[in-house]
């Protein structure tokens, strides 16, 4: 793998730590010799490059309940396809966040992946980093938060479109329930996602 696509990545698990710092907490503990016998691995990771996407995928579950007092990314006046003269704001203002529920009721993960999209990947004079987003398979459980600015989508994957969809959205406090969905966080550097966007599929809103 290239040196370049390879720093990315490494750019990419520490935004996951960031994310969700409970997923980097572990106790250790002594294993018999009986239970390192039957211990074996296999399939943790996967890497690939292909058509100038570069992605990693690891094989990591978590279960985590965080609280976060405020979260902001993307303080901007770029052109909005929606505001083409827009003013100063940010893509994601959240307050009040918390992952999980309570002690009892964590926010659950499988899968954790690491999207790179670049332009001529192969040519290092011109290549240029179009896209980076870090991703989750599978989500169940719950996250709520005062949603102060909102970007990107959240779809119940009923087949039509997005319940919620756009840019700068003031959302309020809602919850997100989560049953086996999808989560997509990604920074774009053009596009109608230009930006730091989130995309949930599967989740359902309330109130």
């Amino acid at each position: 793998m290239r040196k370049t696509t390879c720093l990315y990545i490494i750019a990419g698990l520490l935004c996951i730590g960031m994310l969700f710092p409970a997923a980097a907490s572990a106790q250790m503990a002594i294993m018999s010799d009986e239970a390192l016998s039957d211990t074996y691995a296999t399939g943790f990771s996967n890497f690939s490059v292909t058509g100038g996407v570069a992605n990693a995928w690891f094989n990591v579950n978590a279960a985590t309940y965080t609280e976060i007092d405020s979260m902001k990314m993307g303080y901007h006046d770029q052109y909005d396809y929606k505001n083409p003269t827009p003013s100063f704001g940010w893509d994601q203002d959240w307050t009040t966040v918390k992952l999980g529920q309570d002690d009892s009721n964590h926010l659950l993960t499988e899968g954790i992946y690491i999207e790179a999209g670049f332009t001529n990947i192969d040519n290092p004079a011109t290549r240029t980093l179009d896209y980076v987003t870090i991703g989750i398979d599978k989500l169940n459980g719950q996250m709520s938060a005062d949603f102060n600015s909102f970007s990107g989508n959240i779809d119940d994957g009923d087949g039509t479109s997005p319940e919620i969809s756009g840019h700068g959205l003031n959302l309020g406090n809602r919850t997100l329930n989560f049953v086996n969905a999808a989560f997509e966080f990604s920074l774009s550097a053009s596009g109608v996602n230009k930006g730091y966007s989130m995309h949930f599929t599967n989740t359902t809103v309330s109130p």
